[in-house]
C-alpha cells in the first residue's frame, strides 16, 4: 500500500477558534474509501526544544507551572516558532530568553509530531553546548526556575516518572541516540 492509498482529502475547512497562536479547525474530509468524515484539530505554528549541556555534563532544566496540568513541571527549554522564523534562530532565542544561556555549538537532533491525532505541531530538537551565561530575558507573565542537573540524574528522573513533560521525554530518545554516537 502506498501513502496515496492512506491520504484523506480535505473538502471543506472551518475555523472554529483563533487565539494568539493556536487555531482550532473542523475539516470535512473524504477517507481513502471515499466515505465522508470530520476531523477536528489544533493548528500549531511548531516549536523548538533544546538540550543545553554545560562543560561539566549538566543539563539545563526548567521548573514551570503549567496551568492545563495544574502542576509544576520539569522540562527542557522550548518555545513556539514565530511566523517565518528559522528553527535554529528560534532555539537560540528561546534558550537565551528562558535560561540566560547562549551556546557556541548547535546540532539538530531531529523532530517529532507530539500529538498527531489532534495537532499539527512539529517540534524540532537541538543540542546546545559550549554554554555561556549572560542574562535571562523572560517574557511578561513568564515565571520559571532554571537549574542544572547531571545528565545521568536527569535520565534517572525521566525513567522514575519525576519528569512528565512529553516533549522532554520524547526528546530524550533523540538525545540518548546522539550521546551513544559520541
Amino acid at each position: 500500500m502506498s501513502d496515496k492509498d492512506l491520504i484523506e482529502k480535505t473538502i471543506n475547512s472551518q475555523h472554529i477558534f483563533s487565539g494568539k497562536f493556536l487555531q482550532i479547525l473542523n475539516d470535512d474530509v473524504l477517507l481513502p474509501d471515499n466515505k465522508p468524515a470530520k476531523r477536528e484539530y489544533v493548528k500549531h505554528p511548531g516549536g523548538v526544544a533544546i538540550f543545553a549541556i554545560d562543560d561539566e555534563n549538566n543539563i539545563i532544566l526548567e521548573r514551570q507551572y503549567r496551568h492545563p496540568t495544574h502542576e509544576v513541571i520539569v522540562e527542557i527549554p522550548a518555545g513556539k516558532l514565530d511566523p517565518n522564523e528559522d528553527t535554529l534562530e528560534c532555539g537560540k532565542r528561546e534558550l537565551l530568553e528562558e535560561t540566560g544561556y547562549t551556546a557556541k555549538y548547535w546540532h539538530k537532533l531531529g523532530s517529532i509530531f507530539p500529538s498527531v491525532g489532534y495537532s499539527s505541531e512539529n517540534l524540532v530538537f537541538y543540542i546546545a553546548k559550549d554554554l555561556e551565561f549572560t542574562k535571562q530575558h523572560l517574557d511578561d507573565g513568564e515565571f520559571l526556575e532554571v537549574y542544572k542537573q547531571p545528565i545521568n540524574d536527569f535520565i534517572n528522573d525521566a525513567y522514575s516518572g519525576k519528569i512528565k513533560d512529553g516533549k522532554t521525554m520524547a526528546g530524550l530518545v533523540l538525545l540518548l541516540g546522539y550521546l551513544a554516537r559520541q
